[in-house]
């Protein structure tokens, strides 16, 4: 049984997730390790690996590593091997541990995995930490294979008297000398022998394992960077032989010479063969003897022949299904050109479709002067909650947001305003709802963009360059219309709009000093308000506390604000 892994450094997936889910989808490799994958949570993994794959992923933010960007190892498994992710063998820096359960003529394998990222430049203390982790697995585990990106490119590896594995040498320093340890003491060995571009080997391939072959695959899943190389691990498990059964047998009573039985049962004398037994069971049992002997020599034996197929199939039916396997694979070589093609055609009908809108940005995130809505590119609808999906091509971000009013037509629903206008649009005042987005949330300025009713727009056909007027005097010219202007009025909402307070003309009836409200009855009531807003004050940091001025009285305290010093009387 022939197992192999695909390792690759990608340097970066967040960018060409659709290519690499591409050039997935036509490969067949059952086991996936990639390493700097620069991966986050908003990237789900079903944007790189298809329902085949059993997904194990480890970002940088798993890791105790200071930097946000960079890092990461993920790995792929083929749903028909059995696999499990261990992580009490896995340790603070980037490394991911998988267990495989291989079925070998229904016998089953243990193989661990190991994918890791060491960034650079790795100290001895990073190092350290991973090769214990590692020591506790290789105790736990039967077969192991640890790949990756070391980091380590200052040891040098050559192999000796053509070995599969590699001999490392010029490692004089604290690191090689501890990296090497550790794989004499445990008997790793390692079987990489493809350099990057500058014969540096920073991907290792270690393991315990007596033989793996370490080629370069025919086809890479990312195709963007060719340094370092990927890799294709090729592991072969002996298959393991059992004596085989002898097979069963049967009659063929269709081919059996039955004028041959008839003659030879006619020339026995009964009577003599049977007259030498008194007992009627030893008469039984000497007849079928006699039988048996006669069905030996004129019938024959077949043996029983196992299929694949079911008892009930007819060797027609059996037949069609081989010309059925035939033909799927004569006409899977068409399978990858056929893919690009609907591929690329799936991409251009969207491209030729894409829709532009305006996300509203809410009062809380901008300033004054800012705009009051971005340009962005409708991309399609959101799955899980109510939005749009809309792309951002400056910032290169796909948003989900329910403030979007569509621009089906750009050239026409948009028009430009000057800055010195002189009768500018007059838009009505609405409430600012994010569940609902109305098209008057977007209030117009002069020199922002204004969308307006395509039933609204005077579209002239004229462009920006000067003509020359031909005179006809048979012709009379003939005057532009002028549409009516449309005048605003503010809605009338909920039956108020003419309601009106009017002030008593005793204003100072039913308010109370700061003495009266804290010597009535309602007291108590009075001084946990006051204190309750304190501490709303306090919380919010809408003042700090400065030391009291020498002419302020006791019980005074001076707060400091926005517009200056205010002194306020302390409430015990």
């Amino acid at each position: 049984m022939m197992l192999e892994i695909y390792y690759q450094n990608v340097q970066g997936l967040r960018t060409k997730t659709a290519s690499f889910l591409k050039y997935l989808s036509t490969s067949n490799y059952k086991i996936i390790a990639l390493t700097e994958t620069w991966l986050k949570s908003g990237i789900s993994n079903m944007e790189l690996f298809d329902n085949r794959y059993t997904v194990y992923r480890r970002d940088r933010s798993s890791s105790t590593n200071t930097k946000s960007d960079g890092g990461g190892v993920i790995l792929g498994v083929s749903k028909e091997i059995s696999s499990f992710r261990v992580e009490a063998w896995e340790s603070d820096v980037e490394d991911l541990w998988v267990t495989l359960q291989i079925n070998i003529n229904k016998i089953i394998k243990k193989l661990s995995i190991c994918v890791v990222y060491l960034p650079p430049p790795v100290k001895i203390g990073t190092l350290t930490h991973f090769l214990d982790s590692v020591d506790r697995a290789l105790n736990l585990s039967d077969d192991v294979i640890i790949l990756g990106d070391f980091n380590l490119g200052f040891i040098n590896w050559r192999s000796l008297n053509n070995e599969v594995f590699m001999t490392p040498y010029n490692y004089n320093n604290t690191l090689g000398f501890a990296f090497i340890d550790f794989m004499s003491m445990n008997s790793l060995k390692q079987f990489n022998s493809i350099g990057n571009s500058d014969d540096r080997f920073l991907d290792l391939v270690l393991s315990n394992m007596s033989s793996i072959n370490v080629s370069a695959p025919s086809d890479s899943l990312s195709k963007i960077y060719a340094n370092p190389p990927s890799l294709l691990l090729t592991i072969e498990y002996s298959k393991i032989s059992f004596l085989r059964t002898r097979g069963n047998t049967k009659l063929n009573f269709y081919k059996a010479d039955y004028v041959s039985i008839i003659g030879d049962l006619k020339t026995i004398d009964w009577n003599d063969s049977l007259r030498a037994h008194d007992d009627v069971n030893d008469m039984v049992s000497e007849f079928y003897k006699i039988l048996n002997t006669t069905i030996s020599k004129f019938v024959p034996k077949t043996t029983i022949k196992k299929s694949k197929y079911p008892v009930w199939f007819s060797s027609s039916l059996i037949k069609l299904l081989a010309e059925k396997e035939k033909t799927r694979k004569r006409y899977r070589k068409r399978c990858h050109k056929l893919y690009d093609d609907c591929y690329t055609k799936y991409k251009l009908n969207i491209e030729l479709n894409i829709i532009d809108v305006k996300l509203q940005v809410p009062k809380e995130r901008r300033l004054k002067w800012d705009k009051k809505a971005n340009k962005l590119i409708f991309v399609g609808y959101a799955e899980k909650t109510k939005g749009y999906r809309v792309y951002d091509p400056v910032t290169n971000i796909v948003t989900i947001s329910r403030d979007v009013v569509v621009m089906e037509s750009p050239n026409q629903n948009m028009v430009e305003i000057p800055l010195e206008c002189k009768h500018p649009v007059q838009v009505t005042e609405q409430e600012n709802d994010y569940e609902e987005i109305e098209s008057s949330s977007f209030k117009d300025d002069c020199g922002d963009e204004t969308y307006i009713p395509e039933s609204e727009v005077s579209v002239s056909t004229s462009s920006d360059k000067t003509f020359d007027t031909v005179s006809d005097p048979g012709v009379e010219p003939i005057e532009p219309e002028q549409l009516p202007k449309r005048t605003r009025v503010r809605p009338d909402r909920y039956g108020y709009n003419n309601f009106c307070m009017v002030e008593c003309e005793d204003s100072s009836q039913g308010e109370i000093t700061l003495g009266e409200a804290l010597n009535g009855p309602e007291s108590q009531f009075w001084r946990a308000s006051m204190k309750e807003e304190l501490k709303s004050f306090r919380e919010n940091e809408a003042w700090e506390v400065v030391d009291r001025p020498k002419q302020a009285t006791v019980g005074e305290q001076s707060v400091k604000t926005k517009e200056g010093n205010l002194w306020v009387e302390t409430i015990s």
